[in-house]
């Protein structure tokens, strides 16, 4: 886990939240046309993100952002970094 001085919370990927706990996006580690249609979906730094189911099996991650469920690969879940809400 990472930690900044000035928040003492750690960052952590999304992958390693458990199921019904919610987290605050920090940061998305992905470039490009990934970056921006996760984006466009709303998954911006500062919004909230609750795991709703975490399947290892099959590699998903489904996601819930206010308005919208999201599906994601493990791959693409574990490069957004969150910070577990309070």
């Amino acid at each position: 886990m990472m930690s900044n001085p000035l928040n003492p919370r750690p960052t952590l990927p999304l992958t390693l939240v458990a199921p019904g706990e919610t987290a605050e996006l920090v940061e998305i580690r992905l470039g490009g046309d990934e970056k921006q249609r996760l984006q466009e979906l709303g998954l911006l730094p500062g919004s909230s993100v609750r795991v709703v189911k975490s399947d290892p099996t099959f590699g998903l991650i489904l996601a819930v952002r206010q308005d919208g469920r999201l599906a994601l690969n493990r791959s693409t879940a574990h490069k957004l970094i969150v910070r577990m809400e309070r």
